[in-house]
């Protein structure tokens, strides 16, 4: 759901902390309705504190996959890593139904009815969303690809 990929491992734990806590209560119906939910609302608290770390920046791990990568050269380590960074960043920027219904989309895999069903929208509006964010993140790549240009 776009959380940054250092945290990824430990708001999915939250979430299944959640869940675990809220099971007596579930109803049985629309399971992945429900985690959808409760996913949505761990990365929406996670957000809310990320201005604390905005205020105090630390220097960003290395992924174990960067550490041992031995046939890229750090020049292509380097440029994957700021791609990566820089697509995480356009999609932080994008509304969270946006976000949300484009990853559920293109890479998770879901059909745009089974996104309209977990998010408890029509299916148009699934589909209005997924343009949406893809026209949002073709303008801030194209942003992006303006101002290297300009450096270079």
């Amino acid at each position: 759901m776009g959380g940054p990929a250092a945290e990824r491992e430990d708001l999915a734990q939250d979430v299944f902390v959640v869940v675990h806590r809220r099971l007596p209560y579930f109803d049985g119906k629309n399971i992945a309705g429900w985690l959808y939910q409760i996913a949505r609302h761990r990365v929406r608290d996670f957000r809310r504190l990320v201005w604390v770390r905005q205020i105090s920046p630390r220097s960003v791990p290395l992924s174990r996959a960067e550490l041992t990568d031995r046939g890229a050269s750090p020049a292509q380590s380097l440029e994957t890593r700021e791609k990566r960074r820089a697509a995480e960043r356009l999609l932080t920027r994008l509304n969270d139904s946006e976000r949300v219904a484009l990853v559920l989309f293109e890479i998770e895999g879901y059909t745009g009815e089974e996104v309209a069903e977990i998010q408890r929208v029509p299916l148009n509006t699934v589909w209005t969303r997924i343009y949406n964010a893809r026209i949002k993140l073709k303008a801030g790549l194209a942003r992006i690809e303006g101002q290297q240009r300009k450096s270079a």
